[in-house]
């Protein structure tokens, strides 16, 4: 397998807030919520608040009429969960696998600074899933299906979360020998935005860069490096052989 890195009012007080309609009816003032004793009172909210609500369970969804549950039966409120316990459960990043997926318009990124961490791989891009997923291929086996295969570079970026990924850039070339215009702005992007914060917008046929005021470094694992990060984004994802349920499903096998 060859590697490339060159490709790489409020209103008046003394006005009147309702107006009398026609006929000089005026309409009648709200009335407030009445209490246990049945007359109303301002001082019912008060005591709402001393008392906060119980927490969900299966049971307040049941009426006289309603059956017991099953023994079996999940027990909501066990499993909810607001944004404070949320934090707690928010542990230290970990690499054990690295997406290859281009990073989304609404996402802040940073490229590596190294470019010597980028590599240029043939690949095969499977559209038929929900999501695209890339497959490293060997000259040999691609040879079985030459036209569904072609050469990617990949890119390491981080999110402001430490999430390291591989930025998948095509890199066919047509016959003049010239990338597309996608694949030259995100080249282009990434060497010249590398080590600073971005997001990348497309606009009308390619990328463009966005500037993020964020002052944090990036939290980049030590044991960084090209092989570690092709281990990583590629397990069970090498095709070297026929043999491979990717040829044959292909191949119409």
């Amino acid at each position: 397998m060859n590697f490339h890195d060159d490709m790489l009012n409020e209103p008046n007080a003394d006005t009147p807030t309702t107006k009398p309609e026609r006929g000089g009816i005026r309409p009648k003032p709200a009335e407030a919520e009445p209490t246990d004793h049945g007359s109303p009172s301002q001082e019912a909210a008060p005591a709402a608040a001393e008392n906060p609500p119980k927490p969900v369970s299966l049971a307040d969804f049941q009426t006289e009429d309603t059956p017991p549950p099953p023994a079996d039966a999940v027990d909501i409120a066990s499993f909810m969960v607001d944004d404070d316990e949320m934090e707690l459960l928010g542990g230290e990043q970990t690499w054990d696998e690295v997406p290859v997926v281009k990073p989304k318009k609404s996402q802040v990124i940073m490229v590596h600074r190294d470019a010597g961490l980028r590599v240029q791989l043939l690949s095969f891009q499977d559209d038929e899933a929900m999501e695209d997923v890339f497959y490293l291929i060997t000259p040999p086996a691609a040879a079985f299906i030459p036209e569904l295969v072609l050469p990617v570079v990949y890119v390491p970026y981080v999110t402001p979360k430490g999430t390291v990924k591989l930025w998948p850039i095509k890199a066919r070339r047509d016959a003049k020998g010239e990338l597309n215009r996608w694949s030259r702005t995100a080249l282009t992007l990434c060497n010249k935005y590398a080590g600073q914060w971005i997001r990348v917008i497309p606009d009308d046929g390619f990328y463009r860069a966005q500037l993020m005021k964020l002052s944090d470094e990036p939290s980049w694992p030590e044991e960084l490096s090209r092989q570690a990060l092709i281990d990583r984004a590629f397990t069970g994802k090498l095709i070297q052989d026929r043999a491979h349920p990717v040829i044959q499903h292909m191949m119409g096998g």
